[in-house]
Order: structure tokens, then C-alpha cells, then sequence
């Protein structure tokens, strides 16, 4: 650089070399101080917030300059650093790209039917895309799904409760804190939920469900709920002004589109279990002896099954029939009629009041008792009993 260009070819010759070393040493000085104020002592370029050492990544919008971090970057900016999907105006990250590829080039949203997830990892299983979640005991690389593990696997992912042994996710910890330290079978006594949000009302601890009508916000639970608030998180039935919880849809789907009341003639309920007979919708009743497990209906059901809900056993060891029989003084039948002791009677179905009569009652006779089953269907048949829709006679 010249002596006229720093502006000091007016002065002596004997003044400029002492005159250029003092600009160029005052030029380089200022240089330092901003590089320094920029990347506060880092040895990197780092958000412009004073004190903030992270990266920055975030700009002016169709920039590529980034000036601050996520956390201090401006209402208008965006990121300008990570890759955006390829979609116009989406600012997405990209996760979506060709199968067999490692380029991403679109969101979940925007991506083409034949894409594939090409940057999260996948389960090791072939073919299977899921996440993987498991692996082995001890260590922290998943290499299966929760399907495709095998039996000595662990889940590596997600967070343990901290009691010994035990593989559940934990929920609790102290009150105040959002670290979860335990489920809620360990937790201990003065621990609360800080996975899940609460209600807003104070010192209410259930899950709210209910918010201003057309928001997603769930803020009060039922209790606590203001009047004009609806139950924002289930869903509810697909017919007009209908917020009953929906669980008819179609033969074959897993989705709920209507309630019992609204839903149309070929649906059916798709939350309950049906018989394991091909066409049946009845629902199962009928399982193994000795298990819980309820697979067909009454119609369907093996020569060797039982009943696995609805009623309970004999008490008789070895015996499968309905308990019936028990103490007159108690509700609890704990007998069949083979094993049931001489003081017993039958708690379930009761007997005809006719005189003599040993049969069950099966229905009931009009007036107060109407629904009230007093009579075996011979001695009711005897019985007069008044025309329905005729009226009264008055008196």
C-alpha cells in the first residue's frame, strides 16, 4: 500500500514509514477486536448474542449468512445452514430420499410414494423399516425393532426406571424437577408424574383433556373443565355435532369412524374383540380350561372350552362348571349344583315361587315386579296378564 492511499503523501518522507506502521498496526488491532467480539474467544465463527459461544445457523430469509443461534435467532429468520425439503416454501428437514440412496430430498410430508426414510437408521430385520429399539444388554447400539428382537434383547433407547431390574419407563421424580426417575409402581412417596402435563387448576394432578372448542390444547381434565370446553384429545364421532367416542368403522380396518348410534349398516364395532370363527362378529366368551383368554363364542367354541369370563367356577377342585350355590346370607355363589352342600342355595337364578315348584324363574309378571323374574315360564303361562296399549278402566 502506497503512502497516498493511506493519505499521508503531504507529509515528509522522513514521517512515512512511522505513519504507515501506526494505521496498518491501528487496522489490524480493530480487525482482531471484532473477529474476537464475533466468535467470543472461540476459535469459531459463533452467534452474534453477546456471550453465546453456540454456532449459528439462523438468518435473514434468503440469505445464507447465518448470524445467530436457535435460541437468539429473530422472529423473521430461518435456518440457513441444514438442508431444507425440496418442496417449495417448505423449511422442513429433509428426511425422505430413493431407496438405496443416502440423499434427502423431502419431508415426511412432501415425500413421493416411492421414497423411503434415508437418514434415520432402520432395524436390521429385512425389509423391515421401523426404528430399531433393541439390542443387546448392556449396550447402547439398537439393531431391532420391538418385533424383530431377539429374546435376550433389551430396549437400549428409551430411558429405564432406576429400581433394579426393572425395564419400565420412568415417570416420577421430585416434585418440581422434569427429570423422571422412576415408574410409577417405584416411585417414592413424596414423587409425582413429570413426564405427562396436569390439569391447570391448582394442586390438580390428572391429565387434562378438555380446551376451547376447535383448539388442539388440552388444559382442564372433566372435573375442572370450564363450561363452554370440549374434550379436546379424544376423538370423537365423525357424524355432525355427534361427540360421543367413535368405534364403529369399517369390516377389516383398525379405524373408528362413528358411535353405536350414528354408525352405518355394514360397519362394525372395531375396538372389541370378535370370535375367532372366519365371518363370526359375535364376541368371544369361551377359551382354554384354566385360561383367561377368551378366543371364540358359544356357538364356536371347542368341545373342550370353557367359559373364561362372565361367571365364576366351581370351587370344587377339578370342576369347570358355574359356580351357582352359596350361603343364603352372602352374594358369593361358590359352588355347582353337583357340589354345592345341603344348606347352600342357588345365588345366581333363583326359584319358582309358585308352591312346589322347583324350576328357575325366567321371567316376570306386570305391576311392581315387572322386571323381576318370580315365575318359571309353566306358571307364568297361567297367569292373567294385562294387553299392552289397552288402557285402564277408570274406576
Amino acid at each position: 500500500m502506497s503512502p497516498a492511499q493511506i493519505g499521508f503523501e503531504k507529509r515528509p518522507a522522513q514521517h512515512w514509514n512511522v505513519d504507515y506502521a501506526r494505521s496498518w498496526f491501528a487496522r489490524i488491532l480493530l480487525q482482531s477486536t471484532r473477529t474476537t467480539a464475533r466468535r467470543n474467544g472461540q476459535k469459531r465463527a459463533c452467534c452474534q448474542e453477546p456471550d453465546c459461544t453456540t454456532r449459528p445457523s439462523f438468518g435473514e430469509y434468503g440469505s445464507k449468512k447465518a448470524e445467530f443461534c436457535s435460541k437468539h435467532s429473530k422472529p423473521a429468520m430461518v435456518n440457513v445452514v441444514d438442508k431444507k425439503c425440496c418442496h417449495p416454501e417448505c423449511l422442513k428437514y429433509p428426511s425422505y430420499g430413493t431407496d438405496g440412496s443416502k440423499k434427502a430430498e423431502f419431508c415426511a410430508k412432501h415425500a413421493k410414494p416411492a421414497m423411503v426414510n434415508v437418514v434415520d437408521k432402520k432395524c436390521c430385520h429385512p425389509e423391515c423399516l421401523k426404528y430399531p429399539s433393541y439390542g443387546t444388554d448392556g449396550s447402547k447400539k439398537a439393531e431391532f425393532c420391538a418385533k424383530h428382537a431377539k429374546p435376550a434383547m433389551v430396549n437400549v433407547v428409551d430411558k429405564k426406571c432406576c429400581h433394579p431390574e426393572c425395564l419400565k419407563y420412568p415417570s416420577y421424580g421430585t416434585d418440581g424437577s422434569k427429570k423422571a426417575e422412576f415408574c410409577a409402581k417405584h416411585a417414592k412417596p413424596a414423587m409425582v408424574n413429570v413426564v405427562d402435563k396436569k390439569c391447570c387448576h391448582p394442586e390438580c394432578l390428572k391429565y387434562p383433556s378438555y380446551g376451547t372448542d376447535g383448539s388442539k390444547k388440552a388444559e382442564f381434565c372433566a372435573k375442572h373443565a370450564k363450561p363452554a370446553m370440549v374434550n379436546v384429545v379424544d376423538k370423537k364421532c365423525c357424524h355432525p355435532e355427534c361427540l360421543k367416542y367413535p368405534s364403529y368403522g369399517t369390516d377389516g380396518s383398525k379405524k373408528a369412524e362413528f358411535c353405536a348410534k350414528h354408525a352405518k349398516p355394514a360397519m362394525v364395532n372395531v375396538f372389541a374383540k370378535r370370535c375367532g370363527y372366519p365371518g363370526c362378529v359375535t364376541y368371544p366368551s369361551y377359551g382354554t380350561v384354566g385360561g383367561k383368554k377368551a378366543e371364540f363364542c358359544a356357538k364356536h367354541a371347542k368341545e373342550d372350552m370353557v367359559s373364561v369370563h362372565g361367571y365364576k367356577k366351581c370351587g370344587h377342585s377339578g370342576c369347570i362348571k358355574q359356580a351357582l350355590f352359596g350361603m343364603a346370607d352372602s352374594k358369593k355363589p361358590e359352588f355347582c349344583l353337583q357340589h354345592a352342600k345341603a344348606d347352600m342355595v342357588n345365588l345366581v337364578r333363583k326359584i319358582c315361587i309358585r308352591p312346589g315348584c322347583s324350576k328357575y324363574t325366567s321371567i316376570g309378571v306386570d305391576g311392581p315386579t315387572k322386571k323381576k323374574a318370580e315365575f318359571c315360564p309353566k306358571h307364568t303361562r297361567g297367569r292373567k296378564k294385562r294387553p299392552r296399549g289397552r288402557p285402564r278402566k277408570k274406576s
